[in-house]
């Protein structure tokens, strides 16, 4: 989800494959301040078994975060689901998370070592 009153162009212009940090830095002058992320267990449903190839019933995680600017506007919104057979969840705190040596820095859901 994106705000109604975004230009999409320039993602779309970005590709299949970009970070939207970068592009709503670059492109909008929009800075990312805080993020807020929802966590919570479920079962997996019959389209999203299909699209993660487990049975329906499996239990999943699904990932909610919402991510604002300076002024606490959301600014976007992302929802997923991860199989917790396969993932590992870690959170990384702190005011520079990201330079912490993490992988991925932040929060993110990482393949299991």
């Amino acid at each position: 989800f994106l705000p109604d009153t975004m230009n999409a162009e320039p993602l779309r212009r970005a590709g299949a494959v970009f970070n939207i940090t970068d592009v709503l830095r670059d492109s909008f002058s929009i800075h990312l301040e805080t993020a807020e992320e929802y966590v919570t267990a479920v079962l997996a449903d019959e389209e999203t078994s299909r699209l993660l190839d487990v049975k329906s019933g499996s239990p999943l995680l699904r990932i909610e975060r919402f991510n604002y600017d300076e002024s606490r506007a959301i600014v976007y919104f992302t929802r997923y689901y991860a199989r917790s057979d396969i993932v590992e969840y870690r959170s990384v705190f702190g005011a520079n998370a990201d330079k912490a040596g993490a992988k991925g820095g932040g929060t993110d859901p990482i393949p299991p070592t």
